[in-house]
Parts: C-alpha cells; sequence; structure tokens
C-alpha cells in the first residue's frame, strides 16, 4: 500500500527482486495497491491490480478560519466532525494548505501576520508578519513560497517556506482580494476588488522576477479566483458585475463570462470537469466547464464564502459566514449530506482541504498519484491485462528510462479491464500510472543502472531520479536538496 510510506515492489523470475520506492512528499491521502507483477521470457499475461487506497491516518482535512473567534477548526472529511480547534491571531480569514499537508497558513486580517499551523501536531510553530489587512493566500506547487495578498497595503507579499521570511513585495491593484497559483508554479494571479469600479482587473505575477507581467480586466469587484489543473484557464468570481470571467492563460485574454449573482469563492475539480462557485443567495453554482453553463444550483447556509473540494472529487466543502457552519455536498448528486458547526464567522477563504487541488483564492497543487514499475521488455514483448479499481479514468504510459519519451499511452476506464501488450525490442523502460489523464507536475523515474539485461537478475540495480515538467516536455532534474524524500 502507497499511504504516505515507502513501499516495496516484487519481480518474480525464479529469484524475487524487490526494488524499494520512497515515499512521494505530495501523496498524503491516497495510493495504489499492484498485488503482483510476474515477468517471464515468453509472452503471458500479467495481471496488475491498482487500487485506490485511503489512508486513516492521513485522511484529507478541511482547515476552516473563524474570524470572529479568532481560531481554526479543524474537520475530518471522513466522518465529518470537528477534531481540533487551533487558536491563530487576529481575524484570520484567508488559508493555504501546503502541497506535502505538513503545514497551514493562515492569514490574520487583523494582526497583519501569517500563522503557521504544523497538521501534525495541530499547533502554531510561527507567525509571520505580513502587509497590511492580509487576505488571500496561497502556496506554490512545489511548497516553497507562499503568496499572500495585502489588501489596504495593495501589494502581494512573498514568503519564503524554509526561513518563513518575506522575500519580495509586489505591487498590485486597488483592494487586492484572491490569489490563485498556476499548477506549474511559474504564474501567480491576483484579483484586485477596488470598490466602485466596474471594472476591476486580476494582476498577473511571473514568479520568477515577482513582476506584474500582465493585467486582465476581468469585471466588477473580483473576488475569488481559481486556475484549471491544466493551467489553461482563470476562473474568476465578479462580486460587483453578478459573474464570473474566463480567462484564457495563454493570451491573457476574457474568453467567456457565466451569470451568477455576487459569486464570492470559486473552486475547480481536480478533473477540471466543473467549477463550484459561492454566492449571497445562500447557494453554491455548478458550472459545466465543457460549456461554461451553470448545470446546478444548490442551497447551502447564510452568507456562503470559501469552498474547496476533496482530493477525490466526491465531496465539496462550503463554508457559511452567516450561520456559523460548513456545508458538505456530495458530487454526484449535488445533494447536501451533512453539515458540520464551526467557529464564529467562518470564511475560509483558500485552499482549506489538504491534498486539494485547487480552491477559491489557492493554488492548483501537483494533481499527480502515481506508480512506475520498472519493466525489462523482451523482444517478443509482454501482455498486461491491467484492472482500473482506483474509481476515476487512469492513463498508463510507457515511457524510456533512457530519454523519458513515451513510446505510447493507454487510456482505461473506471472498472474497465483491458490487455495490452508492451512494446517490443526496448529493455530499458519503465510504466507511469497516473490521473487524472494527462495532468501531472512532477515525475518520479525509475531507471536501470546496467539497463539491457534481457532478464532480472539477483542483485539488480536501481537508481531513482527525479524530474520537474508536465506530461512529458521540458524535464529538468531536481536538485538533491529539492527532491522529494
Amino acid at each position: 500500500d502507497y499511504n504516505n510510506e515507502d513501499f516495496w515492489t516484487e519481480w518474480y523470475t525464479g529469484n524475487t527482486i524487490k526494488v524499494k520506492l520512497e515515499t512521494n512528499r505530495y501523496e498524503t491521502a491516497y495510493g495504489f495497491k499492484i498485488d503482483q507483477v510476474e515477468i517471464r521470457t515468453n509472452p503471458e499475461s500479467i495481471s496488475m491490480d491498482i487500487k485506490e487506497t485511503p489512508s486513516s491516518s492521513s485522511a484529507p482535512f478541511a482547515y476552516i478560519t473563524n474570524g470572529g473567534s479568532n481560531n481554526v477548526s479543524v474537520i475530518d472529511t471522513v466522518n465529518n466532525t470537528v477534531i481540533a480547534v487551533v487558536d491563530v491571531g487576529s481575524d484570520p480569514f484567508g488559508v493555504a494548505v501546503a502541497p506535502d499537508g505538513t503545514k497551514v497558513y493562515v492569514a490574520n486580517m487583523g494582526s497583519n501576520n501569517i500563522s503557521v499551523i504544523d497538521t501534525a501536531t495541530n499547533s502554531v510553530t510561527d507567525t509571520i508578519d505580513a502587509g497590511i489587512n492580509p487576505r488571500g493566500i496561497a502556496v506554490s506547487p512545489d511548497g516553497t513560497k507562499i503568496y499572500v495578498v495585502n489588501s489596504a497595503s495593495n501589494n502581494v507579499s512573498v514568503i519564503d517556506t524554509v526561513t518563513n521570511n518575506v522575500t519580495a513585495s509586489v505591487t498590485a491593484g486597488g483592494i487586492p482580494y484572491g490569489v490563485a497559483v498556476n499548477p506549474d508554479g511559474k504564474k501567480v494571479y491576483v484579483t484586485n476588488g477596488d470598490i466602485g469600479n466596474e471594472n476591476n482587473t486580476v494582476s498577473v505575477i511571473d514568479t520568477i522576477s515577482n513582476n506584474v507581467i500582465a493585467t486582465v480586466t476581468a469585471g466588477g469587484i473580483p473576488y475569488g479566483v481559481a486556475v484549471t489543473p491544466d493551467g489553461t484557464k482563470v476562473y474568476v468570481a465578479n462580486w460587483g458585475s453578478d459573474n464570473v470571467s474566463i480567462i484564457d492563460t495563454t493570451s491573457n485574454n476574457i474568453t467567456a463570462r457565466v451569470n451568477i449573482t455576487k459569486p464570492v469563492g470559486i473552486t475547480v475539480s481536480p478533473d477540471g470537469k466543473k467549477v463550484y462557485v459561492t454566492n449571497v443567495s445562500n447557494n453554491l453554482s455548478v458550472i459545466d466547464t465543457a460549456n461554461n453553463t451553470v448545470t446546478a444550483t444548490v442551497n447551502v447556509g447564510s452568507d456562503p464564502s470559501g469552498v474547496a473540494v476533496t482530493p477525490d472529487g466526491k465531496k465539496v466543502y462550503v463554508v457559511n459566514s452567516g450561520s456559523n457552519n460548513v456545508s458538505v455536498i456530495d458530487t454526484a448528486s449535488n445533494i447536501v449530506i451533512a453539515t458540520v458547526p464551526a467557529g464564529n464567522t467562518p470564511r475560509a477563504f483558500g485552499q482549506f482541504i489538504s491534498g486539494s487541488v485547487s480552491t477559491s483564492a489557492a493554488p492548483a497543487g501537483p494533481e499527480c498519484k502515481e506508480i512506475k514499475d520498472y519493466l525489462p521488455v523482451y523482444t517478443n514483448g509482454v501482455n498486461l491485462n491491467i484492472i482500473n479499481k482506483v474509481g476515476k479514468d487512469i492513463l498508463v504510459v510507457w515511457t524510456k528510462a533512457d530519454s523519458r519519451e513515451p513510446v505510447f499511452k493507454v487510456n482505461i476506464l473506471n472498472e474497465q479491464n483491458r490487455t495490452v501488450t508492451t512494446p517490443t525490442g526496448i529493455v530499458d523502460e519503465y510504466i507511469r500510472i497516473s490521473y487524472p489523464q494527462e495532468v501531472c507536475s512532477w515525475y518520479r523515474v525509475i531507471q536501470a543502472t546496467n539497463s539491457g539485461h534481457t532478464q532480472l537478475e539477483s542483485g539488480y540495480d536501481y537508481t531513482v531520479t527525479y524530474y520537474w515538467g508536465s506530461n512529458g516536455t521540458g524535464l529538468t532534474p531536481i536538485p538533491d536538496s529539492e527532491a522529494p524524500e
């Protein structure tokens, strides 16, 4: 089981070969299980039973900032109960969970600082000075930077998560509110909600130079902002103009608008197919991203604000500031299945669920859950019978270890059994299994140091190399100091 722990995969070829795969720092709640992979020199069927297995010790948690009681409620999303309350600064507003789930960052609007919560102990371990009235907050996909939007000082504080020091300050527009980071970590999007302006903007910040490289006219008083998992679109909730703007991230142009009354918080589902928007009509609007139309409206509590989706995409959590609770919605039926009490005036504007990939004012974190098994392929090929029990569609990619170039790809639908034959004449390669399809912001590469053997032998050596990249392109080796542990 790959549940935030090291595990072994075994090959049987007369001798048993074990290869240790170390824990991926981004996988905190879910994993896979490969029961057995058997390799023979002659074409034979190999059964790979792929399952997703939740870990009870690292289940997704929701961190709800309570502005009126100056604390954070921690909700276990498995049973929807509050398991802890953490005291933070004054008037907490925005919240962001680190990609590895070990830290939660809370923007305290009243005390002008950031509380750092250790999720293992649910205690504050540090307090970082920010600008004036910090609201939105987001963590970069690699977890190395925090972006804090300061509404009263009209800027964005950039914080190094290793030192917890502010390393840069970027001037934004008037009264900045929400913030989101592109999944590749290269751009930051900040909504500027200057009250009284009918054509407010979104500032686009380059994360290398920390300069504003574009300003996009969005709509009236934009609040929440979210980026799709593939990084191609930005959704902006325009409270003042009663609509949601869709920005093309390549051209920085508005491509569509969806009419919604007084939208506030916004988030994208892990598969990128749905956008969830809270609004002052005390409900949640569901947008289909294929045609940008509202397909459902769900009644929630009073004055809904923050919204986030669980990593498996099965539940949406809506924070109701007026009724001091959180509505839990089943995404299959669009029905409220639970109501969880919170503190006084909860808001939780941002990525408040651990492992979440896109939230109202937070980044789209790495959405890549994968296993790689090094399979030496003989010239006559090997048949693989792959049984998908993950709960969603997956993509299986055979990639040459020496070049990381995909040999071929196979889509396997949920609950589908499929037999495929590996390519012939290639010995040094591995299999990458990921989901959702073709969404992956990092790669783990397992390579043989003595590639070229036509069969596995005792003592067969392996090395693990890490790369940043997206869908097999632009791969850059990760320094040892930054590689997942």
